[in-house]
């Protein structure tokens, strides 16, 4: 006697997206690492302490505040032009809290490395908020993310922060150069937003099957495959496994159940 197989029913079918879906949500958030978001907040802080300097130098010109650039060790540090090597404390922060930052700590992917270019050690402001030398100055910080240039203009004292064409830190203030559409959603990376709205779709399809509305459930879930294997296809070597993995085994549960 011939033994009949039927194949999977519609409601098997979206239990199987909706695990993908769900997959791809969970993993890619950590995709990127954390170099990126280092790089942006570091070049953001650097800006923000070199202003910061500045401003006490207008405030005290008899004792401003000077940046100390180390970039032997990839740090620096705000102090009193009479004391250079003392760091001052950190405003807002516990009595005692050195003005001080490295930019080697963290982890090495996202560990940037600081150098400094038209500036010995010292970057120090006169009481009009410029340069006390007749060169601008350029500080960069480098990650595996990419690359960020911090200019203080000679004349004028202005600081502001370029991203080169290939980092991914997604600048946010406006004295930065904001990476293009392309380098803030990479190629081999599905936007986020395409998973999230295709698992919503999923949702309401499950939903409308248990209803009765198989037709509504059929259209919903034509137009969430779609979006899913759009999302799928250009997702990172990690999602493709750890989804691979997942739907292997929801659907060997689910032949399974079928024997």
């Amino acid at each position: 006697m011939r033994r009949h197989t039927r194949g999977f029913s519609l409601m098997e079918t979206m239990i199987v997206v909706l695990v993908i879906a769900i997959a791809a949500v969970a993993v890619l958030p950590t995709s990127s690492g954390d170099a990126p978001v280092t790089l942006q907040g570091a070049s953001g802080s650097l800006a923000a302490d070199l202003e910061y300097a500045q401003a006490q130098s207008v405030a005290h010109p008899d004792d401003p505040v000077v940046v100390v650039v180390d970039a032997a060790n990839n740090a620096y540090h705000l102090a009193r032009a009479s004391s250079p090597q003392t760091p001052i404390e950190r405003p807002g922060a516990a009595p005692g809290t050195p003005y001080a930052v490295n930019l080697a700590e963290g982890s090495e992917e996202a560990a940037i490395s600081l150098t400094a270019s038209g500036v010995g050690t010292h970057i120090r402001f006169d009481s009009m908020g410029r340069l006390q030398q007749a060169s601008d100055v350029v500080l960069t910080l480098i990650n595996q993310a990419g690359r960020v240039d911090v200019f203080i203009s000679a004349q004028t004292g202005d600081v502001s922060a370029v991203s080169d064409a290939s980092s991914q830190a997604v600048v946010t203030q406006d004295v930065y150069t904001a990476p293009s559409a392309e380098q803030q959603a990479p190629a081999d990376q599905p936007e986020q937003p395409v998973v999230a709205e295709a698992l919503t779709e999923t949702v309401e399809a499950v939903d409308a099957l248990i209803s009765g509305d198989a037709s509504g459930a059929v259209s919903t879930a034509t137009g969430t495959v779609a979006g899913v294997t759009v999302g799928v296809v250009s997702t990172t070597t990690t999602v493709v496994e750890t989804t691979t993995t997942t739907v292997t085994n929801t659907v060997g549960g689910l032949l399974g159940g079928k024997k």
